[in-house]
């Protein structure tokens, strides 16, 4: 109804507690007796009845078509949206739910709860204040919290609607939205160079070693090729720039002069940089064309691709050493099976079907095999050397192809 007096009330106040005290008191004073006036606080009995006023008020708005059918003594229509509850009006006027509980021991408020339209302003006043109360909680504790007093229609659906308007809750729940990644540099996605080309390299450390009864630390410098993910360590006695440099010239002696070089900005690594002003390292860099890239300093998580394999070597070392010191040559043949057990990790994924292929590995993209070693095709005669050298192509090119289909897809 359009001229119901207590709509613009509901309209111009935003707390269902203000609302209440507001019709208290024009309740209290609008009796027709001064002297029956009450003062002092509100109490309990004098808000429950300002509460069926305002349900009422609220009801002659939304079920007004209902409430009149139900005052001639008929039923509610079939097709109203309250018929199902087998709506009753009590000895106030307020339309409640008949429901199939006559015979259960439960309050009367519980029994016969208030039917409440989902699109009234009251109720979505006094969900919000619920959820206020209950410290913010979920849709169906507010639910449960309400059912005591009023049935809502399309209960569910009203509560979420409201709480989804609470910034707060907004604020927890919501899922932070996901960043925009970048393309992956060239050097994860290069198909025309061999493994190694490009590497990403830190130190990690130390290591318990000794030598002639004396107790001394070791170092290892890890290089991670960025495109294949295969790893390579070299043992150094120091972090300094000068067992860095001899370490890559060892790398590079065994694996091949790479393409690029990155890494994190250790002060190690800053200084070998900078030596290339020196005649001799700046040759040395020049003739071989290799570029130094530095991340950013700000940006630790830029080295992930070889934080993640130092993590997995120290774990190896932990498992292996167990804290003891041990001579160098045991110490370097200790890095060796490590990196054989890095480099024969799966990147792809392991299927438990007996007949599928083994799953990818580093190994694969070396030296065409997995570690393991397995019985070659040995054939007598020079004759047989082309052939055996496009047999081994082919290998590799399937490997690499595995690669390209399977492996760098993930990287999406």
């Amino acid at each position: 109804m359009a001229d119901n007096p207590l709509n613009d009330l509901f309209e111009r106040t935003a707390s269902f507690r203000s609302i209440l005290r507001i019709v208290t008191y024009v309740l209290r004073f609008g009796t027709r007796s001064r002297r029956m006036v009450k003062r002092g606080p509100l109490n309990a009995d004098e808000l429950k009845a300002a509460k069926l006023v305002c349900f009422k008020s609220e009801q002659r708005t939304h079920f007004n078509r209902e409430i009149e059918a139900l005052s001639r003594g008929d039923q509610v229509p079939a097709c109203s949206k309250v018929a199902a509850l087998r709506p009753y009006l009590d000895c106030q006027g307020v339309m409640r739910v008949g429901g199939r509980l006559q015979r259960a021991e439960l309050p009367n408020t519980l029994q016969h709860p208030v039917v409440t339209s989902p699109d009234g302003t009251l109720l979505r006043q006094m969900i919000w204040e619920r959820h206020l109360d209950l410290m913010h909680a979920g849709s169906e504790r507010v639910l449960a919290g309400l059912i005591a007093d009023v049935w809502i229609l399309s209960g569910r659906r009203c509560v979420r609607s409201v709480l989804r308007g609470c910034l707060y809750c907004r604020c927890l729940t919501e899922k932070p939205t996901f960043p925009q990644m970048a393309d992956l540099p060239l050097e994860r996605v290069d198909l025309k160079n061999p493994a190694f080309s490009n590497v990403g390299i830190d130190f990690f450390g130390p290591m318990e070693d000794y030598v002639k009864r004396s107790h001394v630390k070791r170092y290892s410098l890890i290089f991670t090729c960025l495109t294949t993910r295969a790893t390579h360590m070299e043992v150094t006695h120091t972090m300094d720039v000068h067992s860095f440099i001899n370490a890559v010239r060892r790398f590079i002696a065994r694996r091949g002069c790479p393409n690029t070089i990155v890494s994190d900005n250790a002060k190690t690594f800053v200084a070998s940089s900078t030596l290339q002003n020196d005649e001799r390292i700046g040759r040395f860099l020049a003739d071989r064309c290799i570029n130094w890239k530095f991340n950013p300093p700000g940006g630790p998580h830029h080295g992930g691709a070889w934080e993640r394999l130092i993590a997995a070597a120290k774990k190896a070392l932990a498992a292996t050493l167990r804290g003891n010191a041990v001579d160098d040559e045991t110490l370097l043949t200790v890095f060796a099976e490590v990196k054989a057990l890095l480099n024969g990790r799966p990147l792809t994924y392991l299927s438990d079907d007996p007949d599928c292929v083994e799953p990818l590995t580093p190994f694969h993209l070396i030296t065409a095999r997995q570690h393991a070693k397995v019985p070659a095709d040995v054939a007598d005669g020079h004759t047989q050397m082309g052939r055996h050298w496009k047999k081994a192509q082919s290998i590799v090119n399937r490997f690499w192809k595995r690669w390209l289909r399977e492996y760098l897809p993930t990287l999406q």
